[in-house]
């Protein structure tokens, strides 16, 4: 089984288990449990952010103090248009990527970002997206 067989239905867990043999309890308590462990972090779709509407994308690099770095990404997590964020040990160590309708709406997000961690202008470097490739990862689950 991969992602391909994660169909759209009102039951996906129902469909999992009936795949694997196992009841539909069964798979939502077995991920769960991957969740608990750290194992997995969530599951969801990878949408087209085209497609619904999300125009614009960067990738946004942020300086901020070690102790700092845990708060920062609590809030990075709270939003929905931010995909992902991680560190690295650069002079900016934290990036995310982060999809809008445009650039201004980028420029809100990044600013109500600024207010909440106390970080300036001269902490952010944005790197809007000039051309994307997409790889199309797949992964087998048994």
């Amino acid at each position: 089984m991969s992602q391909d067989d994660f169909l759209l239905t009102k039951k996906p867990w129902a469909h999992f288990g009936n795949k694997l043999g196992i009841s539909e309890e069964e798979v939502i308590s077995r991920f769960k449990d991957l969740i608990q462990r750290k194992i997995i972090r969530k599951m969801g779709p990878i949408l087209d952010a085209r497609k619904i509407g999300l125009s614009y994308s960067a990738l946004i690099g942020i300086k901020i103090s070690e102790e700092k770095i845990d708060d920062l990404a609590n809030i990075l997590n709270e939003y929905e248009r931010i995909t992902h964020n991680y560190v690295r040990d650069y002079a900016y160590n934290v990036w995310f990527t982060i999809s809008t309708q445009d650039k201004n709406e980028l420029r809100e997000v990044i600013e109500e970002i600024k207010q909440r961690t106390g970080i300036t202008d001269e902490d952010v470097l944005i790197l809007p997206t000039a051309r994307k490739f997409k790889i199309d990862v797949r992964f087998k689950f048994t």
